[in-house]
Protein backbone atom coordinates (compact mmCIF):
# COMPACT_ATOMS: atom_id res chain seq x y z
CA UNK A 1 0.00 0.00 0.00
CA UNK A 2 1.52 3.33 -1.04
CA UNK A 3 0.62 6.86 -0.13
CA UNK A 4 -2.06 7.80 2.36
CA UNK A 5 -3.81 4.77 3.90
CA UNK A 6 -7.55 4.22 3.40
CA UNK A 7 -8.48 4.87 7.00
CA UNK A 8 -12.08 3.65 6.58
CA UNK A 9 -10.83 0.04 6.47
CA UNK A 10 -8.85 0.44 9.71
CA UNK A 11 -10.17 0.30 13.27
CA UNK A 12 -8.59 2.33 16.08
CA UNK A 13 -7.22 0.13 18.86
CA UNK A 14 -5.41 2.13 21.47
CA UNK A 15 -3.03 4.41 19.61
CA UNK A 16 -2.99 2.24 16.44
CA UNK A 17 -5.21 1.80 13.44
CA UNK A 18 -5.44 -1.91 12.57
CA UNK A 19 -7.19 -3.68 9.70
CA UNK A 20 -9.25 -6.13 11.78
CA UNK A 21 -10.56 -7.94 8.67
CA UNK A 22 -6.97 -8.90 7.85
CA UNK A 23 -6.29 -9.76 11.51
CA UNK A 24 -9.26 -12.16 11.73
CA UNK A 25 -8.66 -13.69 8.26
CA UNK A 26 -5.06 -14.69 9.10
CA UNK A 27 -5.94 -16.62 12.26
CA UNK A 28 -5.83 -20.40 12.02
CA UNK A 29 -8.14 -22.81 13.88
CA UNK A 30 -7.17 -23.76 17.43
CA UNK A 31 -4.86 -26.74 17.85
CA UNK A 32 -5.15 -29.49 20.49
CA UNK A 33 -3.78 -27.16 23.19
CA UNK A 34 -6.38 -24.52 22.33
CA UNK A 35 -3.86 -22.14 20.72
CA UNK A 36 -5.16 -20.07 17.81
CA UNK A 37 -2.33 -19.66 15.31
CA UNK A 38 -1.30 -17.02 12.76
CA UNK A 39 -0.80 -17.63 9.04
CA UNK A 40 0.47 -14.15 8.14
CA UNK A 41 3.95 -12.66 8.25
CA UNK A 42 6.48 -13.31 10.98
CA UNK A 43 9.40 -11.60 12.62
CA UNK A 44 12.78 -13.35 12.22
CA UNK A 45 12.45 -14.55 15.85
CA UNK A 46 9.14 -16.27 15.07
CA UNK A 47 6.65 -13.72 16.42
CA UNK A 48 3.57 -13.14 14.20
CA UNK A 49 3.51 -9.59 12.82
CA UNK A 50 1.13 -7.32 10.93
CA UNK A 51 1.09 -3.73 9.76
CA UNK A 52 -0.88 -0.82 11.08
CA UNK A 53 -0.75 2.93 11.42
CA UNK A 54 -0.05 5.19 14.35
CA UNK A 55 -3.03 7.38 15.13
CA UNK A 56 -0.93 10.53 15.61
CA UNK A 57 0.98 10.75 12.33
CA UNK A 58 -0.49 7.98 10.13
CA UNK A 59 2.98 6.45 9.84
CA UNK A 60 2.97 2.76 8.89
CA UNK A 61 4.40 0.49 11.56
CA UNK A 62 4.67 -3.23 12.15
CA UNK A 63 3.47 -4.70 15.43
CA UNK A 64 3.31 -8.17 16.92
CA UNK A 65 -0.16 -9.64 16.73
CA UNK A 66 -0.28 -10.80 20.36
CA UNK A 67 -0.14 -7.11 21.40
CA UNK A 68 -3.19 -6.52 19.20
CA UNK A 69 -4.91 -9.48 20.84
CA UNK A 70 -4.12 -8.05 24.29
CA UNK A 71 -5.44 -4.62 23.30
CA UNK A 72 -8.65 -6.21 22.05
CA UNK A 73 -8.95 -8.37 25.18
CA UNK A 74 -8.40 -5.53 27.65
CA UNK A 75 -9.96 -2.78 25.52
CA UNK A 76 -7.13 -0.29 25.95
CA UNK A 77 -3.75 0.77 24.64
CA UNK A 78 -0.61 -0.78 26.10
CA UNK A 79 2.32 1.24 27.38
CA UNK A 80 5.89 0.45 26.38
CA UNK A 81 6.58 -0.91 29.87
CA UNK A 82 3.79 -3.50 29.64
CA UNK A 83 4.76 -6.89 28.25
CA UNK A 84 2.33 -9.28 26.60
CA UNK A 85 3.07 -12.77 27.94
CA UNK A 86 1.99 -16.17 26.66
CA UNK A 87 0.95 -18.48 29.48
CA UNK A 88 1.02 -21.41 27.04
CA UNK A 89 4.61 -20.79 25.89
CA UNK A 90 3.58 -20.77 22.20
CA UNK A 91 4.92 -17.66 20.42
CA UNK A 92 2.39 -18.12 17.62
CA UNK A 93 -0.63 -18.21 19.96
CA UNK A 94 -3.35 -15.56 19.67
CA UNK A 95 -5.85 -17.11 22.07
CA UNK A 96 -6.99 -14.32 24.44
CA UNK A 97 -7.18 -16.71 27.40
CA UNK A 98 -3.48 -17.58 26.93
CA UNK A 99 -2.34 -13.95 26.88
CA UNK A 100 -1.74 -11.77 29.94
CA UNK A 101 -0.14 -8.39 30.54
CA UNK A 102 2.79 -8.13 32.92
CA UNK A 103 5.98 -6.26 33.64
CA UNK A 104 9.64 -7.24 33.19
CA UNK A 105 9.62 -9.23 36.46
CA UNK A 106 6.63 -11.29 35.31
CA UNK A 107 8.32 -11.93 31.98
CA UNK A 108 11.50 -13.14 33.69
CA UNK A 109 9.52 -15.36 36.09
CA UNK A 110 7.52 -17.00 33.29
CA UNK A 111 10.68 -17.50 31.21
CA UNK A 112 12.40 -19.15 34.18
CA UNK A 113 9.41 -21.39 34.96
CA UNK A 114 9.09 -22.51 31.34
CA UNK A 115 12.80 -23.40 31.13
CA UNK A 116 13.63 -20.80 28.47
CA UNK A 117 16.05 -18.82 30.64
CA UNK A 118 19.79 -18.73 29.92
CA UNK A 119 19.59 -20.20 26.45
CA UNK A 120 22.15 -17.71 25.14
CA UNK A 121 23.80 -18.58 21.88
CA UNK A 122 26.25 -16.50 19.98
CA UNK A 123 29.77 -15.12 20.12
CA UNK A 124 29.47 -13.62 23.60
CA UNK A 125 27.70 -16.55 25.26
CA UNK A 126 30.66 -17.44 27.49
CA UNK A 127 30.91 -13.97 29.00
CA UNK A 128 27.20 -13.97 29.82
CA UNK A 129 27.39 -17.41 31.41
CA UNK A 130 30.49 -16.49 33.37
CA UNK A 131 28.59 -13.79 35.20
CA UNK A 132 25.76 -16.20 35.97
CA UNK A 133 27.85 -19.21 37.13
CA UNK A 134 31.12 -18.04 38.71
CA UNK A 135 31.62 -21.07 40.97
CA UNK A 136 31.36 -24.85 40.86
CA UNK A 137 27.75 -25.99 40.74
CA UNK A 138 26.27 -29.15 42.26
CA UNK A 139 26.11 -31.05 38.99
CA UNK A 140 27.84 -33.83 37.08
CA UNK A 141 30.47 -32.64 34.60
CA UNK A 142 31.51 -34.41 31.40
CA UNK A 143 35.20 -34.30 32.34
CA UNK A 144 36.79 -35.02 35.72
CA UNK A 145 38.55 -32.25 37.62
CA UNK A 146 41.93 -33.84 36.81
CA UNK A 147 41.10 -33.81 33.08
CA UNK A 148 39.89 -30.22 33.25
CA UNK A 149 43.10 -29.13 35.02
CA UNK A 150 45.17 -30.94 32.37
CA UNK A 151 43.20 -29.30 29.52
CA UNK A 152 43.70 -25.85 31.08
CA UNK A 153 47.50 -26.29 31.12
CA UNK A 154 48.18 -28.54 28.09
CA UNK A 155 49.23 -27.37 24.64
CA UNK A 156 46.75 -27.31 21.79
CA UNK A 157 48.62 -30.07 19.95
CA UNK A 158 48.48 -32.37 23.02
CA UNK A 159 44.75 -31.70 23.47
CA UNK A 160 44.16 -32.35 19.76
CA UNK A 161 46.01 -35.64 19.89
CA UNK A 162 44.21 -36.82 23.02
CA UNK A 163 40.67 -35.86 21.92
CA UNK A 164 41.13 -36.34 18.14
CA UNK A 165 40.57 -32.77 17.00
CA UNK A 166 42.50 -30.34 14.84
CA UNK A 167 44.72 -27.73 16.47
CA UNK A 168 42.30 -24.84 15.92
CA UNK A 169 39.42 -26.70 17.56
CA UNK A 170 41.71 -27.85 20.39
CA UNK A 171 42.81 -24.27 21.02
CA UNK A 172 39.20 -23.10 21.18
CA UNK A 173 38.34 -26.03 23.48
CA UNK A 174 41.14 -25.08 25.90
CA UNK A 175 39.98 -21.45 25.88
CA UNK A 176 36.37 -22.49 26.66
CA UNK A 177 37.49 -24.76 29.51
CA UNK A 178 39.55 -21.92 30.98
CA UNK A 179 36.59 -19.53 30.78
CA UNK A 180 33.83 -21.91 31.82
CA UNK A 181 35.64 -23.53 34.74
CA UNK A 182 37.15 -20.46 36.40
CA UNK A 183 36.47 -22.02 39.77
CA UNK A 184 39.25 -24.53 38.93
CA UNK A 185 42.04 -22.04 39.67
CA UNK A 186 45.48 -23.59 39.22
Amino acid sequence: MRGRPKMNSYTPIGDLFINLDYYWSRQTPADAAGCIGWSGGRHRQGYPMMGGFRQSDEKRIMTVTHRITAMLKYGRALSSTEYVLHTCGNLNCLTPEHIIIGDAHDKARIREESGHANHHKGPRAWTRRKALVPKKQNRTYKYSEAELRWIRSASSSDIGARYEMDIKKASRFRYEVRKRYEWLKD
